[in-house]
This record gives C-alpha cells, sequence and structure tokens, in this order.
C-alpha cells in the first residue's frame, strides 16, 4: 500500500483518496484496540488513543521501510523495543 500510494497520490485524486480513507480505517482500528485494551487492562491508558495509533502506524512504516532498505531487521527490532517499552 506505500509503494502503491506513493506512487499515485499524484496522479489519481480517486485513487488517493480510496487510499487514504483504508489508512483512517486501519488506524481507527488500531486506536479501538489500544481503548479495549486500557478498558480491560492489558494496555497501558493513553491520553489520544487516535494520536497514538497514527504514531504506531507511523513508527511501524517507516520501521518497514527502513529495514527493506538496509535489508536489515535492526529497524525493525528497534520498533518493537521502544513499542513494548512501559
Amino acid at each position: 500500500m506505500v509503494k502503491l500510494g506513493s506512487e499515485v497520490a499524484d496522479l489519481s485524486d480517486s485513487m488517493r483518496e480510496t487510499l487514504n480513507a483504508g489508512f483512517t480505517q486501519l488506524v481507527d482500528r488500531i486506536a479501538t484496540l489500544l481503548e479495549q485494551g486500557s478498558a480491560d487492562g492489558t494496555v497501558r491508558k493513553f491520553p489520544d488513543t487516535l494520536v497514538t495509533a497514527q504514531m504506531l502506524y507511523a513508527k511501524w512504516l517507516g520501521a518497514a521501510f527502513l529495514s527493506k532498505l538496509s535489508r536489515s531487521q535492526t529497524p525493525l527490532e528497534q520498533a518493537l523495543a521502544e513499542t513494548t517499552r512501559a
């Protein structure tokens, strides 16, 4: 989705809007899971779950991209360590 999104974002408004809607749905789902986890005590409470979900998505997206570029697991391992830090 990332590669496709970056390639078509400037070429097709309708495709960009479709990809953005998919991104929004994914981030909303992550926010919902954070809220549910906070309610049942499996995830710490965040002041704004939507902002946290956006940050987590961006962090993992960037880590996946950097991991691909460097052909190294290090960016993914760093993202995991930072994500799971209490």
